[in-house]
């Protein structure tokens, strides 16, 4: 649901993104070897077993995502379909974040930066050649988007109050 004050609102649907089924995933296909892309999210209204946040989709085996709750976010690459913590942040307190994915080529680089402006959380640079169609294979390229999902079923919905996708 599209809300014209809170924004799009996601259902937190079971499946995740390393299955092959239907994520709630909303992205864009990459159209630029060089671009940024964010979301904002709200993190206070995920109660326990919700996560939201940003996601880079090659396939269900092949992925970067960052993954939100009220407590911590995390960073993570997956590949083969083995996930790799690359990074994880506490929240407490926070209620918002923007999260922004610069992809330079073949490499990523993740901010994570609090309603204050204050960056909770920068990579180093991130290697993503596994998810060129050259490694994970396929032949349509990535795409990029927000993601939500949940441990169990629910109606409850992430709340995204803005997405940006920026070449350059």
């Amino acid at each position: 649901a599209l809300d014209q004050k809170q924004g799009l609102q996601l259902l937190c649907g079971t499946e995740t993104l390393k299955e092959k089924a239907s994520p709630s995933y909303i992205g864009v296909r990459q159209q630029h070897h060089h671009f940024s892309s964010s979301v904002t999210v709200e993190i206070q209204n995920l109660s326990e077993g919700k996560k939201a946040g940003i996601a880079y989709v090659q396939s269900n085996e092949y992925h970067l995502r960052v993954e939100a709750d009220k407590e911590a976010a995390e960073l993570i690459l997956c590949q083969a379909g083995k996930d790799e913590i690359l990074g994880k942040v506490g929240l407490s307190g926070e209620s918002e974040l923007e999260i922004q994915m610069m992809i330079d080529g073949l490499e990523a680089q993740i901010e994570i930066i609090n309603s204050k402006k204050e960056k909770l959380l920068t990579s180093g640079r991130i290697d993503i050649r596994a998810l060129s169609t050259e490694v994970a294979g396929g032949f349509v390229g990535c795409t990029v988007g927000m993601y939500a999902v949940s441990n169990h079923q629910t109606e409850d919905r992430a709340c995204f109050k803005a997405f940006t996708y920026m070449e350059g």
